[in-house]
């Protein structure tokens, strides 16, 4: 049960972070805004109720989603008995792959 929620609240705020980068990504091709450098993203824990973001570089971004199995965190977001850290960067964010539930994560992923 816990974990299924885990993966639930991951697989949300993946989706959401998609979504957010395809619209800023039309919205700089239509040149209705500048690219930035850094986007704002969600933390893709599986912590119950956060709603905290990211800033991050989009080749950051991407590296973390260059696998179904990895997140990107806040550091302290880490939850050790089902993922584990595979980058840390300077105490801005954390990415971490999953442990369990990887056959139900790549089915979540919306690249795939």
């Amino acid at each position: 049960m816990r974990e299924q929620r885990i993966i639930r609240n991951e697989a949300l705020y993946r989706e959401l972070n998609e979504r957010v980068r395809e619209i800023e990504d039309d919205m700089s091709m239509r040149g209705l805004v500048e690219a930035e450098p850094y986007s704002e993203y969600f933390c893709e824990c599986g912590l119950d109720g956060c709603m905290e973001k990211i800033r991050l570089a989009r080749d950051e971004y991407e590296q973390a989603r260059s696998d179904a199995k990895r997140f990107v965190i806040l550091p302290d977001h880490l939850i050790a008995d089902v993922e584990r850290v595979v980058l840390r960067e300077d105490g801005r964010y954390a990415i971490v792959e999953k442990l369990e539930g990887e056959r139900e994560l790549a089915l979540s992923d919306p690249r795939r």
